[in-house]
């Protein structure tokens, strides 16, 4: 069942920043000491973990094993870092074959797979129409792109000019292409994370790398792990819904606090693969539930782009569990999938 409500609230303008934290972490830990909370920095946001360990698990080692798990994820995947796997194959030219490390093919992969499921309202080969439009590391212009650098940059958007060799493992392009991986790494390194602590011996944590976030088993207390959907608006503020996550993975994507102004005119980060312009529907955010951070991170960008409409419509299909904030002249609409249903509940 699809489900929609008016709900009151406003979004309010913000400068451009560095990334999207759209969850909001729900009930305090209380006493507990087998509980700890951990967090640091990586991919220009932060991370967070609450991990039920004991006192033989000291914290500075856990800290340690998670931010070089991140950083290694960073150094593969940064495009703000020349000398990383991404950073060398953009500079690459084309026909020329760049040695990548096995996690950089392993996300390659699943983002050709989720461009492929989604018609590529999800492509990685964004990354010059990122820059073009002031959202990547390049120089932020004082005007917007005209119309002959969009169809100049949509050019390198071809995902059938990258080709992948898995046995070295590296990547190559047939043409000019930049490769953008921002809408999927945070969703990965939090996965990384959680496989890191699984090895580790522990088995009930929360994950949250950037907005992403991955839990496996139970709070300490015995209960789920709650996560609660923020309401949009220019700082962090009250949950808007709940949920209740063990074992599963959470992603949201929205425009409201990383786009740009220019001349009066707001600009979504959101870029539509098919027509190089910043998508200009009314979706404020979308939240996605799925087995891996990697995928509900990649979903979410990719219904972000699509719309309310044909994103219901695309996790129908999927059965995946997605609840949208659409804007009106009044507060919010709410729609959701029949698979997220049970998650109101």
């Amino acid at each position: 069942m699809i489900l929609a409500a008016n709900l009151p609230g406003i979004l309010y303008p913000l400068a451009r920043t560095a990334c999207l934290f759209s969850l909001l972490f729900l009930g305090a830990c209380g006493e507990q000491s087998v509980l700890v909370e951990l967090s640091g920095e990586t991919m220009g946001t932060r991370w967070h973990v609450s991990v039920a360990t004991s006192a033989d698990k000291p914290s500075e080692q856990l800290t340690a094993l998670i931010q070089d798990t991140l950083d290694q994820v960073d150094a593969g995947m940064s495009t703000y870092r020349p000398d990383s796997d991404l950073g060398r194959f953009n500079r690459a030219a084309p026909g020329q074959w760049v040695t990548i490390s096995p996690q950089t093919l392993d996300v390659t992969g699943i983002a050709l797979r989720v461009a492929e499921q989604t018609g590529n309202a999800f492509n990685p080969a964004v990354a010059t129409l990122v820059d073009l439009w002031g959202f990547g590391p390049g120089e932020l212009g004082a005007s917007v792109p005209d119309e002959a650098q969009i169809e100049a940059a949509l050019s390198t958007t071809r995902l059938d000019q990258l080709e992948l060799d898995s046995t070295v493992p590296a990547l190559r392009k047939l043409s000019p292409m930049q490769l953008d991986y921002s809408a999927i790494a945070k969703g990965y390194g939090t996965d990384q994370v959680a496989v890191q602590l699984e090895r580790a011996g522990l088995h009930d944590f929360l994950v949250e790398v950037g907005g992403e976030v991955r839990t496996a088993g139970e709070h300490p207390r015995g209960r789920p792990w709650r996560v609660g959907i923020e309401r949009p608006q220019r700082v962090q503020g009250r949950a808007i819904a709940a949920l209740s996550l063990a074992d599963e993975a959470v992603a949201t994507s929205g425009d409201y606090r990383n786009y740009r102004e220019v001349d009066g005119r707001r600009y979504s980060h959101t870029i539509d693969p098919a027509t190089g312009y910043p998508v200009s529907h009314r979706l404020a955010s979308v939240t996605v539930l799925a087995p891996t951070a990697v995928l509900a991170d990649a979903y979410a960008t990719a219904i972000n782009v699509m719309g309310p409409v044909a994103g219901l419509a695309f996790a129908e299909k999927m059965a995946l569990p997605v609840y949208l904030l659409v804007k009106q002249q009044e507060g919010f609409e709410v729609l959701y999938s029949s698979a997220f249903e049970p998650y109101l509940q």
